[in-house]
């Protein structure tokens, strides 16, 4: 079970149950996920769609989730 958050802006305010981050994983994404993660429940599911680069940036986001205490269910 996850839990509900809150997002108070003027774009797209509303109550979500899950994250989809869509990133390359450059050095100002990294803060912003940061950031992001750490205002967010352990139990919210996060999908981290990774782009091109070049190298691959699978396990860098592996790596980014679960030091950040997520949980991940998948690679691909």
């Amino acid at each position: 079970m996850s839990d509900d958050f809150f997002v108070n802006t003027d774009l797209l305010p509303g109550t979500f149950d899950a994250l989809v981050l869509l990133t390359d994983l450059e050095p100002d994404d990294l803060v912003a996920i940061f950031l992001i993660m750490q205002r967010l429940s352990s139990t919210v599911p996060v999908l981290v769609v990774v782009g091109e680069g070049g190298v691959s940036k699978t396990t860098m986001a592996y790596n980014l989730m679960r030091v950040l205490r997520h949980e991940v269910f998948s690679v691909v």
